[in-house]
Formats: structure tokens, C-alpha cells, sequence
């Protein structure tokens, strides 16, 4: 009777620990349509960011926010704006923040030959295929991966780690330092 107390006090607790630490979700999808040229700039604070290139001409935005609270999604809005200088992706903690618990995940999907004139992220990991034309990344924490990228490359992992695959052999690594 004793332990049968204890295990339903276990299960209380451990259930009352998980909702109360139960992180809020926000998606934001937006597909775009892009001119031949036209420059994507990308900045986020603590974000794993896949971009994939195919021969599409539209550029597919998908921002997921995890936040322990509603109130803290506030604190890193998710943009897509387009303008005169191109299109614009954010995911940035307001008064340059770096809280871990404030996370995203970005998928892009974008033409193949799409130019990527500035990627910025602090920490997280970046993937990168298929691109051909030009990408230039900055990365202060985490690993870049790279596949069949071809054109102006610029990967600066700023202590993060960085390897390419080939598209021939997947388990080919070349470490950028």
C-alpha cells in the first residue's frame, strides 16, 4: 500500500514537472516569389537552418519558434519581408539576447541558383545542398554542413565546425578551418 502511495505521488510530480515545462510552439510558413538575383539575407539567434536548392522559382519559407512561454515568442518575432534590397528572413531575440530556450527551426526551399548574400546565425547548425550560385554564412557556434554546393562559397563557422559531403560518397568529410 505503502509503495503504491509513493509511485502515485512519483507520477504526480513527474507529470506536473511536464506541463509546467511544456514549451509553446509558433509556425510560420510563407512561400515567396523571387526574381532572377534577387538576394536572400538571413539572420536568427539560436536556430537550426536548412537550406535546400531545386529547380523550383519561388522560395518556401518555414519558421518554427519554441518558447517556454506565449510572452516569450515576443521577445524573437519571426519576419519574412520582401523589398527593393531583397528578401529578409529573421529570427532575432530583441536586445541582442541569446537565450538558448528561445529556439528556432528554419526550412527553406529555394531555387538552386538563388542567391544567398548574407546568412547569420549565432549558434545552432546550418545545412546547406544544393545550392549554385552563391552563399555566404556566418555561424559563431555549432557545425555547417555543406552538400553539392557549387559558385562564390564563403562558410565561416567562428568556433563551430564545418564539413562538406560529396555527392559521390556520403560519408566523405573535409573539415573547413
Amino acid at each position: 500500500m505503502r509503495s503504491v502511495k509513493l509511485l502515485a505521488a512519483i507520477v504526480l510530480l513527474v507529470g506536473s514537472a511536464t506541463l509546467a515545462s511544456a514549451a509553446v510552439t509558433d509556425r510560420v510558413t510563407r512561400t515567396v516569389g523571387l526574381r532572377a538575383g534577387e538576394p536572400i539575407r538571413i539572420d536568427a539567434t539560436i536556430a537550426d537552418l536548412t537550406i535546400t536548392g531545386s529547380n523550383r522559382p519561388d522560395v518556401e519559407i518555414e519558421i518554427v519558434r519554441r518558447a517556454p512561454s506565449s510572452a516569450d515568442l515576443a521577445k524573437y518575432p519571426a519576419l519574412i519581408e520582401t523589398g527593393a534590397d531583397g528578401l529578409h528572413i529573421s529570427a532575432v531575440q530583441a536586445e541582442d539576447g541569446r537565450d538558448a530556450q528561445l529556439k528556432s527551426q528554419i526550412a527553406i526551399r529555394a531555387p538552386a541558383n538563388a542567391v544567398f548574400q548574407s546568412v547569420r546565425v549565432f549558434e545552432g547548425k546550418i545545412t546547406l545542398s544544393n545550392l549554385r550560385r552563391a552563399s555566404d554564412v556566418d555561424l559563431r557556434r555549432g557545425p555547417i554542413e555543406a552538400t553539392a554546393l557549387a559558385g562564390r562559397i564563403r562558410l565561416d563557422r567562428r568556433r563551430a565546425r564545418a564539413f562538406s559531403r560529396s555527392r559521390s560518397t556520403a560519408r566523405s568529410r573535409r573539415t573547413f578551418r
